[in-house]
């Protein structure tokens, strides 16, 4: 219910807290989801086994691509406009179902495409 007038507000719309797209890739699935101050992110889940170098983001309407010393992605839109990637973060389950932190950094593949490299972690888990 946005606006002030009420013969446009809409009731009765889905929401969605978070959204599963499985196979977007054999063995990775992709989960969207907002985050407390309304950005939307996503996270890639791969299965075990599956190689990360093969995992790439193609970014359409960038006119240049630069990792900055953080390793954030920064993308320059053709319009001129400028966004920032944050540097991902990789985790893995470990056997006690905890979640574990990988090094993980972007690999640029081009003017508009970003790679994946992690640092050491268990091929056999996901």
């Amino acid at each position: 219910m946005v606006g002030r007038d009420q013969a446009r507000w809409q009731t009765g719309v889905e929401n969605y807290a978070r959204v599963l797209y499985r196979n977007a890739l054999p063995g990775v699935d992709v989960a969207y989801y907002g985050t407390q101050t309304g950005q939307l992110e996503y996270d890639l889940l791969l299965a075990a086994g599956v190689e990360p170098s093969g995992v790439q983001l193609e970014l359409d309407g960038v006119d240049a691509l630069e990792l900055d010393g953080h390793g954030d992605a920064r993308l320059r839109l053709k319009s001129g406009a400028e966004l920032r990637e944050k540097a991902p973060l990789a985790y893995q389950t470990d056997a006690h179902g905890r979640r574990v932190l990988v090094p993980a950094r972007y690999r640029l593949l081009g003017k508009n495409r970003l790679g994946f490299a992690l640092g050491q972690y268990d091929t056999t888990r996901r």
